[in-house]
């Protein structure tokens, strides 16, 4: 379920986003061309939004018939990096996503899921003045919990693990001055994580398919 406090970080943010792209930068002032495809440092965040990609796993481990319904859910990306070549950089990102509810008709309860991910990715531009595209590959590791409640409570466990994590994805940059970026992307998330299930076992590859944007600052 989509709450109402996210709709509003997201309106806050765009509405951030359109005010500052509204100031110039400093070159653009002095009537120089910025160079957008310049080496340095970078910092930013913003939001991110997933969805699961592994809801008909679970309803073929259960193998009863059982409806599952998983939770989209936001959470907050926030990312390091320097751009080393005027096509590549090297990138730390840190993604939180909100606690979600993963519901097995029938079965009297559902599981809590909450995740945080670090990965260190490989970025590959084409750089083309303000708008650079890119695709990403990363490696690192999922830090995730899961509250499992079922059975009005009879059946309940905790699970609370690291495992190795994957990302690949395509995102924009458009630089909105010399140095304020706004970045959109979209990726997967490739993890070991597993998810136990009473009475069927275990499944793993909880991958996800994720959307994240927000602002950056080159230095």
């Amino acid at each position: 379920m989509i709450r109402v406090f996210d709709f509003r970080y997201a309106m806050a943010f765009a509405a951030l986003a359109l005010l500052l792209s509204a100031s110039p930068g400093h070159a653009e002032e002095d009537g120089a061309e910025p160079d957008f495809n310049r080496t340095g440092f970078y910092l930013g965040g913003g939001v991110a939004y997933a969805t699961d990609l592994y809801e008909d796993e679970i309803e073929d481990a259960l193998n009863t018939g059982f409806n599952v319904d998983i939770e989209d859910t936001f959470g907050v990306d926030a990312r390091l990096g320097a751009r080393f070549l005027r096509f590549l950089a090297l990138e730390l990102q840190y993604e939180w996503l909100d606690e979600y509810d993963i519901k097995v008709a029938n079965a009297g309860g559902k599981s809590k899921v909450d995740t945080q991910t670090v990965t260190a990715n490989l970025k590959i531009y084409i750089p083309i003045k303000r708008f650079q595209p890119y695709v990403l590959g990363g490696i690192g590791f999922q830090r995730y919990e899961i509250d499992n409640n079922y059975f009005n409570g009879t059946v309940r466990f905790k699970q609370d693990d690291y495992d190795l994590a994957g990302r690949v994805g395509l995102g924009l940059d458009i630089y909105l001055t010399e140095h304020l970026v706004f970045y959109g992307e979209g990726s997967a998330v490739l993890s070991d994580a597993k998810l136990n299930i009473p009475l069927a076992g275990s499944v793993d590859k909880l991958f996800y398919a994720g959307f994240q944007g927000g602002l950056l600052w080159r230095f």
